[in-house]
């Protein structure tokens, strides 16, 4: 997440600058580190003049915090399935950015079904480019989520557990939990479909763990029909099958293994 302290790290950084020297005569040099660390805040007046000691406009300094907030956008059409609105805000995402043509790419051949068309060369330079393991962000979830399908099952299942290991060391939000189901939605239909049902039940132990939400109860429900499947609960299948059909899911049913 960008904020006015991690931005200003990065620009004293890029100038070669101490944080002595970049604070000079505007605040204290404990003051300006609080601030870089997200412990104070600093206000409009005294941000410009630092900003003008530097000679750094506002607009060069704010311009990551635009392009988060399209990002965000161009995610948020993705997850809806809005094709318009997607095609839409691609115009303005940096397309000369290779990284973000790929993930418009993958976004519109995900929506338009179209996944299987993308060619060996394009589905090792999606993968090179979008996975780089870090902290379990929301972008390297996000990312995830759109690479899956060109990942074998053992890179997965290596990429899954990593995301295991490190989910106990940061919170959650809403947002990061939206795409974290989805990822384990696909995982688990994908190694039920190959009958690697070790790696399915190793999954819903993981579902376990997630905070409940009424807002995911579509993906919880799959999930269920999926450990139901498992344990050979016929009667369960038919109960998650009957409900989706009764509240206008045919679309989802058509997607689910038997």
């Amino acid at each position: 997440m960008v904020t006015i302290g991690s931005q200003l790290k990065k620009t004293r950084i890029l100038l070669g600058l101490t944080g002595e020297q970049m604070c000079k005569g505007v605040l204290t040099e404990s003051a300006y580190s609080r601030v870089e660390r997200g412990q104070s805040e600093i206000d409009i007046d005294k941000l410009i003049e630092l900003l003008n000691n530097h000679q750094v406009s506002l607009a060069d300094f704010f311009t990551p915090f635009d392009q988060r907030s399209l990002e965000e956008k161009v995610k948020s059409a993705f997850l809806k399935k809005d094709t318009a609105k997607l095609k839409s805000l691609a115009k303005n995402f940096k397309l000369q950015d290779k990284t973000n043509q790929i993930k418009i790419r993958l976004m519109l051949g995900i929506i338009n079904g179209k996944i299987d068309t993308f060619s060996e060369t394009f589905r090792r330079k999606a993968k090179s480019q979008l996975l780089q393991i870090g902290t379990v962000s929301q972008d390297f979830l996000f990312n995830l989520n759109l690479v899956m399908p060109f990942c074998d099952l053992e890179e997965l299942e290596i990429l899954l557990a990593y995301i295991f290991d490190q989910y106990s060391k940061y919170q959650i939000d809403n947002e990061n939990l939206v795409i974290l189901e989805s990822i384990l939605v696909s995982y688990i239909e994908r190694t039920y479909q190959e009958k690697e049902f070790e790696k399915t039940k190793y999954a819903l132990t993981f579902v376990d763990k997630l905070p409940k939400n009424a807002d995911f109860a579509l993906k919880r429900m799959i999930i269920g029909y999926y450990s139901a499947l498992l344990d050979k609960d016929s009667a369960q299948v038919t109960r998650i099958r009957n409900f989706l059909q009764k509240n206008g899911y045919s679309t989802v049913i058509s997607k689910l293994i038997n």
